[in-house]
């Protein structure tokens, strides 16, 4: 193999490992961004029960826990939206659900699709219902005249029928007769009454059917039930089960013997499986019958509703029809349908009825539908049906009571409550009073606005006779095409001025409405609660406002007690500082006047009061500080001394071992030099003993020092005579007598006749008086 083919097999071996490389970035680089995007496609949610879980919009996957890479903020996440209602969009397969925030999305019901954003399918129909709108509403302006004819009409009917106006709506509503006009306006008549009453009909309704109006398969199956209770088996005979029998009433569901023995003979050829089939039967016509109760208590509560609806309409001057009205209204956040009009009772939304299982079980609780069924299966299939919408009202009804009780606070606060105020004490009065005050303006706005109508219903009038006259005169063809269109002058600078100030009145008028309406929603508030509750939440304000109080004197008590507390820390600390500085300062004033006495005083027998002139002219004023008084100089000065005497005597002690302790009795010199026992027994021998030898060296101090002076020690020569004197003793008295310094005890003292003329056992010329 040349050369040039084993560079051109490299190069082809690098370029493969180039493009290897190349290839691997490239993965490595999409599998990075596959795992980003993976990680954004994490969208944070929360369940129904407020638990907060995650889901992949790539991969479908969902997840309780947080998946790694996921970059938002768990904690932001909204509360999982609760449908309430639904309706399908007509001509598509979508529903438009409402939930309980107000949001609506869209759900498919045939792709099971859903999307909060509008499908396109679903904008062409309300675009097609927008247009179509606005071509009736093209089509209505253009019949103006017919329709304001027509409601004129209506007005003048409406006063001519009076107050029993509504008993033709309740009528047409399905309402029966005997719950029309003036029904709930008697003693004893409310909505228990009407409750009770639809029972009986629809109890008397299913006696006067009888077997008739059930199905041939519920009267087989209730005859098969009572063959399963009389307890008949595969051994059974007709014949003899029959007189048992024969006398319940299921038995004679069954038109004749003829179907009866075929039904017998039918069960008894296979019991088991006949009673395994009932059972399942028995739950499943159980279940649906109690369906079919719900749907018919709903439709008894819708119409109960219209009823009242109408009632409190028929009646709504009086207070017994705004109270109806208040109840009737107070679930519903826009009032009740159909505004002031009797709504169809299928219009009646649901979370207007307030529906329970309790309340269903006071008046359904004997129908055998009801009975059928087991207390778990009702629960069950209650919240199935009505779940949601009572979850909703018990939210609705709920957030209200707050803002009730928030209003009423408000009032309270108004009212000047303080934690001393008393409900008794005139609190009440004064929420009365306000109550008093709303309720008649309430009754004065109300008369302002019947007035206000009945002006409207007479300037309708007048101005139809108005248009009745001018229609005399109405050309009966129209204008000319190339005749010009007379257009209105424009107005004037005058004119607008006057327009602008009308339009401000108006706008002020407004504001001033909305702000008394405002200051009426406290008091509106405390008219919508008993007295019970008024009391209960003032009171409970009344211990708020006392609780508060009490932690803001306890948080000024403590407040204090800290600021006590740290001003009496700063004082201590002050206190302790300021110590610190006079002993410090003290201390230097000690130090320095050692110093300057290390400086000037260097004997032994210095007199203070000779030297404290020659002190005081030290330039540093170290003698003259007023931290040390005249006594602790005094003393300083002493110990000073005290200190040179100690260093001179320590220096005299040692200048006597040197010279001294080689000339003692060998006896007393072992026992210096060795010290052990035998050696100081030998000493104590020696020191009883009588003829020993003790030169005058030891005896007389002037031999002692004529002896040093000799040696020229410094030590000896430059130590005042006293000083030198008072050593000597105390050596002597130690290495000699063994005797404390300047201490003679009678007990040590050796016999008097060992030294002659000294009764101590000291020579008479131990002292300087003998000095040569």
């Amino acid at each position: 193999m040349n050369a040039a083919q084993q560079h051109d097999d490299i190069a082809s071996l690098e370029a493969e490992a180039a493009a290897i490389e190349a290839e691997a970035a490239r993965a490595e680089a999409a599998q990075r961004e596959q795992a980003r995007l993976a990680a954004r496609a994490w969208t944070a949610h929360k369940s129904a029960d407020g638990q907060v879980y995650y889901h992949n919009t790539l991969t479908g996957e969902s997840s309780w826990t947080q998946p790694e890479g996921y970059t938002g903020d768990a904690d932001t996440v909204a509360d999982a939206p609760v449908p309430v209602a639904r309706a399908l969009v007509s001509g598509t397969d979508w529903y438009e659900v409402k939930c309980t925030d107000g949001r609506r999305y869209y759900f498919n019901h045939t792709t099971e699709e859903t999307a909060w954003s509008m499908p396109p399918e679903v904008s062409a129909v309300k675009k097609k219902q927008a247009d179509e709108a606005a071509a009736a509403s093209e089509r209505a302006r253009q019949a103006a005249a017919e329709q304001r004819a027509l409601a004129m009409r209506q007005m003048q009917a409406a006063a001519a029928v009076g107050p029993g106006g509504a008993a033709a709506a309740m009528a047409a509503a399905g309402v029966p007769p005997e719950f029309q006009r003036g029904y709930f306006g008697q003693q004893g008549h409310d909505a228990d009454a009407f409750r009770r009453m639809h029972m009986q009909r629809l109890m008397e309704a299913r006696q006067q059917s009888g077997p008739s109006g059930l199905s041939r398969d519920v009267r087989v199956h209730r005859f098969k039930q009572l063959l399963l209770e009389g307890g008949v088996n595969a051994f059974s005979f007709y014949a003899k089960v029959k007189p048992k029998l024969e006398k319940d009433e299921r038995w004679k569901l069954l038109p004749n013997d003829g179907e009866r023995r075929a039904v017998f003979d039918e069960f008894c050829k296979n019991v088991a499986a006949e009673q395994k089939a009932l059972a399942a039967q028995t739950e499943k016509q159980a279940v649906e019958g109690f369906k079919t109760l719900l749907e018919e208590a709903l439709q008894l509560e819708r119409q109960l509703y219209v009823a009242l609806l109408a009632d409190g309409l028929d009646r709504k001057e009086d207070a017994e029809g705004q109270e109806t009205m208040g109840k009737l209204a107070g679930v519903l956040p826009d009032g009740p349908p159909g505004g002031t009009a009797v709504p169809d009772p299928e219009d009646v939304p649901e979370e207007a009825l307030e529906l329970s299982l309790e309340q269903l079980g006071k008046y359904w609780s004997n129908d055998e539908r009801w009975e059928a069924t087991k207390p778990e299966q009702r629960t069950a299939l209650f919240t199935a049906r009505f779940g949601a919408v009572v979850e909703a009202v018990a939210a609705r009804k709920q957030a209200r009571r707050k803002q009730l009780e928030a209003d009423y606070r408000l009032l309270l606060q108004q009212l000047g409550v303080t934690a001393d105020s008393s409900w008794r004490g005139g609190m009440r009065d004064a929420v009365q009073a306000a109550i008093q005050q709303y309720l008649q303006e309430q009754q004065h706005k109300q008369q302002q606005q019947s007035a206000d109508a009945a002006a409207t219903v007479a300037a309708a009038l007048e101005k139809s006779i108005d248009m009745e006259v001018e229609g005399s005169e109405v050309p009966t063809s129209p204008p000319q095409q190339d005749q010009q269109q007379q257009l209105p002058p424009a107005p004037s600078q005058q004119q607008e001025q006057q327009n602008g100030t009308a339009a401000s009145a108006a706008a002020d008028k407004n504001d001033a409405g909305d702000k008394d309406a405002a200051a009426s929603v406290p008091a509106a508030a405390a008219a919508a609660l008993d007295e019970f509750d008024r009391d209960k939440l003032f009171r409970a304000y009344r211990d708020e406002l006392a609780k508060h109080r009490d932690r803001q004197q306890a948080s000024a008590r403590d407040l204090q007690q800290r600021q006590q507390a740290a001003e009496t820390r700063m004082a201590e600390q002050q206190a302790e500082s300021d110590a610190r500085q006079r002993r410090a300062a003290r201390s230097d004033a000690v130090a320095g006047f050692n110093t300057l006495l290390s400086e000037i005083i260097k004997e032994t027998n210095a007199d203070y009061v000779l030297w404290l002139p020659k002190l005081k002219k030290d330039p540093l004023k170290r003698a003259d500080n007023p931290l040390l008084p005249e006594s602790e100089m005094q003393h300083l000065f002493a110990e000073h001394t005290a200190a040179l005497a100690r260093t001179a005597i320590a220096a005299i002690t040692a200048v006597l071992d040197q010279h001294l302790q080689p000339l003692l009795p060998p006896p007393l010199a072992a026992a210096a030099s060795k010290g052990d026992a035998a050696a100081a027994a030998a000493a104590d021998a020696w020191r009883r003993a009588e003829g020993r030898d003790l030169t005058d060296t030891f005896r007389r101090f002037n031999v002692a020092d004529e002896l040093l002076m000799g040696t020229e020690d410094e030590r000896w020569l430059r130590q005042p005579d006293e000083l030198r004197l008072t050593a000597w003793r105390d050596w002597v008295d130690e290495h000699v007598w063994a005797r404390p310094p300047n201490r003679t005890p009678a007990a040590a003292a050796p016999p008097s006749s060992s030294i002659a003329g000294s009764p101590s056992g000291r020579p008479a010329d131990y002292s300087m008086s003998n000095r040569g």
